[in-house]
């Protein structure tokens, strides 16, 4: 689709340059140009002209004789170009049946260059104008949605609801609990990466982190909270998006605080050990075989070797284990939707003998990979978690934990 650029990028005035060839310059006096012009729409165009990354215009170029006169009637014999230097610039692609109209598209980063506009008979290098400087622009923020979806195989997740068929060997199994951490989320594009900056609702999302949440409280999910929330919201500026990269995880600086003191949603005690483990970055706890002998399977996912003079504690140092997934999933721009997909549950859900709700995950020996997804699934393949005797800070202090402050009474 062709977007005009003359509100935002193009200037309007005059390019100027004059130049000649053997071929031409025998040709008649009002014949051989003198002078070019480059039009988007009815706006001439300045130098430098201003392009935008990622985004199509298209341009129109007038030749003038020495006194200024537009040279027309000349597009049957005739034949224009426009090149860019360096080449990869920007494309450009000649417009079926205009000779000397060009839809031109800004490569997909920032950057300067210049470029020409060639004339002559059956040959476009005749007559060569320019160069003329041009600088490549990141186009203006936009605001940006990014929708998230849990399936247990191609069924949506739910709570209240029992799944058959799951896993190797094929159990039954009703959802407790799905939540998790996100932060450093960035979009890629054909010129590389544009980090999110997230909207800072005062619930969902602070500074770079949000937390996704599926379960809703109803049926197993009692020790959750009703509100939902499936999506990502930020501003990045608007270019043609293939990807999104983000880190599954709560950064260092975040981890190891007060719960009862943190802002939203890093407030809640059901996603918290202690100041010194830091949060459970990914909740998914689930009842294999609820219709029989129901047995607990629950992964907890957070850092490990996490050291301080005591559980209540912060950290000072990097855990190490900081247990930080690198996520990466193409998506169809066409569509508005991604294409990639993350298996999260082990192979094996019968295995678990059941965990205590605050027990640690071990390491992730791929913590230090890249989980990309496309048409085809990637697997975080995770073991059955361990008992912790790891208190939490109000265990140790023989407190019970404090309600979590929440806007929205969130447990």
């Amino acid at each position: 689709m062709l977007r005009s650029l003359s509100a935002t990028v193009l200037l309007g005035t005059v390019l100027l340059a004059a130049a000649c060839s053997s071929d031409e310059s025998s040709a008649p006096h009002g014949h051989t140009p003198h002078t070019v012009k480059v039009f988007d729409g009815a706006s001439e165009l300045t130098e430098p002209v201003q392009l935008t990354a990622g985004q199509t215009v298209r341009v129109e170029v007038k030749f003038y004789d020495d006194e200024g006169g537009e040279l027309v009637g000349l597009d049957a014999d005739h034949v224009a170009d426009v090149a860019f230097t360096p080449a990869g610039l920007a494309s450009v692609a000649a417009v079926a049946g205009e000779p000397f109209q060009f839809d031109v598209t800004a490569q997909g980063t920032p950057g300067s260059g210049t470029f020409t506009v060639g004339w002559g008979h059956d040959d476009p290098t005749d007559l060569v104008f320019g160069p003329f400087d041009v600088d490549v622009g990141a186009p203006a923020p936009a605001a940006v949605t990014i929708q998230f979806a849990a399936r247990v195989g191609a069924t949506p997740f739910a709570c209240g609801q029992v799944y058959g068929g799951v896993g190797s060997p094929a159990v039954s199994i009703a959802p407790k609990d799905f939540r998790m951490y996100v932060h450093d989320v960035r979009l890629v594009h054909a010129g590389g990466e544009e980090p999110l900056a997230l909207d800072q609702d005062g619930t969902w999302q602070h500074q770079n982190l949000a937390l996704l949440d599926f379960e809703d409280a109803t049926g197993a999910c009692s020790n959750g909270t009703a509100p939902t929330h499936t999506v990502i919201t930020g501003q990045a500026p608007a270019y043609q998006y293939t990807g999104i990269k983000f880190k599954l995880g709560v950064p260092f600086a975040l981890n190891h605080a007060d719960v009862s003191l943190a802002p939203s949603p890093l407030n809640l005690a059901a996603l918290f050990w202690s100041w010194q483990g830091g949060y459970k970055f990914l909740r998914l706890d689930a009842t294999v075989d609820p219709a029989g002998t129901p047995v607990a399977h629950n992964i907890h996912l957070g850092s490990t070797g996490c050291t301080s003079s005591g559980p209540t504690d912060a950290p000072t140092t990097a855990c190490t284990q900081p247990n930080v997934v690198d996520v990466a999933l193409t998506m169809d721009p066409d569509a508005g939707r991604g294409g990639g997909r993350g298996a999260l549950m082990p192979g094996n859900m019968a295995a678990d003998g059941g965990a205590p709700a605050a027990c640690p995950a071990p390491p992730i020996p791929s913590a230090g990979r890249s989980l990309r997804g496309s048409a085809s699934r990637s697997a975080v393949r995770r073991r059955s978690p361990r008992a912790s005797s790891r208190p939490s800070r109000h265990e140790a202090a023989g407190r019970a934990p404090p309600a979590p402050r929440h806007r929205l009474q969130r447990r």
